[in-house]
């Protein structure tokens, strides 16, 4: 009898287990990731202005002369926010402005 009882306890404890390590609720545990990538960011009103995209950074080149203390970029993201957000702007001349998206 008392083996009966550890065996329950141990086959109960298993299938928790089994049931958190696949995730749970249904799907089984697979997960899309978001991804949280800007994947364009122009200065329309600024012609001949040059856009790098790198991994971590994006490299804006504007013309001599520029006035680069109210510039207002389009970004496109694949997240779900953008701070600052797109079309507001920006003060550039004090050095890089950090944009965080959000997932």
């Amino acid at each position: 009898m008392k083996n009966l009882s550890i065996f329950k306890i141990l086959s109960t404890v298993c299938l928790v287990l089994l049931f958190l390590a696949c995730g749970g609720g249904g799907g089984g545990g697979h997960h899309t990731p978001i991804s949280k990538d800007i994947t364009s960011f122009t200065i329309s009103a600024i012609p001949g202005s040059n856009t790098t995209i790198g991994t971590n950074t994006i490299t804006v080149q504007v013309p001599f002369g520029t006035d680069v203390t109210a510039l207002e970029p389009t970004i496109v993201h694949n997240g779900a926010t953008i701070d600052p957000a797109s079309g507001v702007a920006q003060d550039f001349s004090g050095g890089p402005v950090t944009y965080t998206v959000t997932a």
